[in-house]
């Protein structure tokens, strides 16, 4: 849940007094500037922001409130007595219904937190509801994080309603005096969240195929095939035995299947074995897909397995990669120059060397040079050579030169972008008919190299620019194959396991432990490959032999990729009684059943740590 904390009273009247935000890191400063951009008054009386007839809002969201008030109305009935209130709006910030307050009714009614009124922020500017729906997220807002000063005395706790689409429909948010501030009413309104987000799904699907969810998980346990049931978003809601016993290499199979609408089949690989998958939509009224239900079917091609090849090694099943390697491996089979476009760290000279090695000239000498490495005066001589004694520093007896050294086979210029233009008026004239001269010297030589360049730079901008020549780019990008970055890439965790395993051997490498693959996941991994082949090195000496957990990456990996804030760090907070207890233990069955029993699982799947879900476990009895 997003906290913004109650900042100084300094702080807020200072960003009022000036209109502006301050040199301050606080969290609610973003969301201060944003409420003043919408126009919302901090001071004085707000506008009266409601409506004349709620009704018609009613009506229109009258799914949302039959869902949600029979979960709603016993949790604030327990709420009431510390003196919160409990609504649910629409998606506009409306207040359909108001449940509870006890003795905070009168206060809440003096701050228009009322049905009928308006709570989005460019009506009332920072606080949980709007907030809430602006970024759709939880929300906790305390004490003068509230944009509107008339707002300064209370805390408020909101979660997003979704339906089984994952569109947010409506806000359950409760409000009550700060002092009522307690972390057991922030964990009751996410738990009653889900729940709520539960029974609009369970409606959703009762509504569109008879007898609902609970009869078509029957049918998919009755299947003598593994059976999914995957989300508009991806997500998996259920899987059968033996889907179950893929493991987790199931849901990696079918992470696209957001994008998919139609009935359909295709061939894909679970865990390296061929599978054909029907996939068969479940479409509610209205055209809207609730989720896709898939069978596998093992499969074997009727394709003869293909012969090793150079690109083998590459490893990766990211879509653009794959692509890559497939074009560059046609490519390698030709003549043509070829420019690999792709930021440090990527693998580039990896795809040279693969290209060469698939190549006619694989039996010939693969060179490569940096040309960034290199000082701009010496860059020709070490291209083309330089004959005895050419100038200060020349060696005594000459020098052959890289283009020389790579005849017959693959020079690689890695960072071609750096080139000086001198070296680049030579090369052209190399690329055009094979010749060249040393420097210091007039006798014309030839050569017989294919030229494979890299870049991480625009080089069309550098010839609009003038400091790449044009005829040169022309000459260079005979195709031109694009790398993906790390961070864009799908496949960072089994390339991940297959750096470990090539840094292990000749030993089995160590399992990567959830926490450690959220990590490895979530980092954005600005020094691609090699980046994430130095952090499994990292990794791999900590661990010492045992399993890979977050402690043991590199402190920017895990650093930036904390694990989800526990909703209840208090080792003495008692068990709630009524509602509030039904809601914690619907929240905790839902996310128990949908992890299949994994603790670790449904902790992140509830936002809380480990420690304290055994809590909750132990509080509900629940073995």
């Amino acid at each position: 849940m997003l906290t913004l904390p109650e900042p100084e009273r300094e702080l807020w009247e200072r960003f009022v007094s000036s209109g502006r935000a301050l040199l301050s890191e606080h969290p609610v400063l973003s969301r201060w500037k944003r409420a003043l951009s919408l126009g919302v008054r901090a001071t004085g009386v707000p506008a009266a922001s409601g409506i004349s007839d709620v009704r018609a809002y009613r009506e229109r969201a009258h799914v949302l409130l039959e869902e949600s008030l029979p979960l709603v109305e016993p949790l604030a009935q327990e709420l009431s007595t510390h003196g919160l209130v409990a609504v649910v709006t629409d998606t506009e910030g409306v207040i359909l219904a108001s449940r509870g307050g006890g003795a905070f009714i009168p206060r809440a009614t003096r701050a228009r937190l009322v049905e009928g009124a308006r709570w989005d922020e460019p009506e009332r500017g920072t606080n949980a509801i709007g907030t809430a729906l602006a970024e759709e997220v939880p929300v906790c807002v305390i004490g003068r994080a509230h944009f509107e000063q008339g707002n300064h005395g209370l805390v408020c706790y909101a979660t997003p309603l979704r339906d089984v689409t994952g569109k947010v429909v409506g806000v359950l948010d409760v409000t009550g005096p700060v002092e009522a501030a307690n972390s057991m009413a922030k964990l009751a309104v996410l738990a009653t969240g889900r729940a709520i987000d539960r029974a609009l799904g369970t409606r959703a699907f009762g509504d569109a195929i008879p007898g609902g969810l609970d009869v078509l998980t029957r049918v998919l346990d009755r299947s003598t095939q593994a059976a999914l049931l995957v989300d508009p978003r991806g997500k998996m809601l259920y899987r059968n035995t033996r889907a179950l016993a893929l493991g987790d290499a199931v849901l990696r199979a079918f992470h696209d299947l957001s994008l998919q609408g139609r009935s359909e089949k295709r061939s894909v690989e679970v865990d390296g074995r061929p599978y054909r998958a029907h996939i068969e939509p479940i479409v509610a009224r209205g055209g809207v897909r609730l989720a896709s239900v898939v069978h596998l079917e093992a499969h074997t091609p009727s394709i003869a397995p293909r012969s090793s090849s150079a690109f083998d090694a590459l490893v990766g099943s990211d879509a653009r990669f794959v692509a890559a390697k497939s074009a560059a491996e046609r490519f390698a089979r030709t003549e043509l120059a070829i420019v690999l476009i792709a930021e440090t760290g990527t693998g580039k000279e990896l795809f040279a060397r693969a290209i060469h090695a698939a190549s006619p000239r694989k039996n010939g000498p693969f060179v490569a040079i940096n040309c960034g490495a290199i000082p701009e005066s010496l860059v020709v001589s070490e291209l083309f050579g330089h004959g005895a004694g050419a100038f200060t520093g020349a060696r005594e007896k000459g020098y052959v030169g890289r283009v020389a050294s790579a005849s017959s086979g693959t020079l690689f210029l890695d960072e071609v972008a750096e080139l000086p233009l001198s070296a680049q008026t030579a090369l052209l004239r190399f690329l055009e008919d094979g010749t060249y001269t040393r420097v210091g010297e007039n006798e014309e030589r030839h050569a017989d190299a294919r030229l494979v360049c890299a870049t991480c730079r625009d080089l069309g901008a550098m010839v609009e620019s003038g400091t790449f020549r044009r005829d040169l780019y022309f000459r260079i990008k005979g195709a031109r194959l694009g790398l993906p970055p790390l961070r864009d890439r799908t496949d960072v965790l089994d390339l991940a396991r297959a750096l470990l395993a090539r840094l292990a051997s000749p030993v089995d490498p160590p399992p990567l432990l959830p926490d450690a693959e959220a990590a490895i996941a979530g980092y954005a991994w600005p020094g691609n490959v090699r980046e994430l082949r130095t952090a499994m090195g990292h990794a791999l000496a900590l661990a010492d032999g045992g399993p890979i957990d977050r402690s043991h990456l590199p402190e920017d990996v895990y650093a930036t990729t904390a694990p989800p804030a526990a909703a209840v760090a208090e080792e003495d907070i008692d068990a709630a009684e009524g509602s509030r207890k039904s809601a914690e233990r619907e929240a905790l069955r839902v996310a128990l059943d949908r992890a299949r029993g994994n603790l670790s699982e449904a902790a992140r799947m509830l936002g809380v740590a480990r420690s304290t879900l055994y809590r909750m476990l132990v509080r509900h009895r629940i073995s």
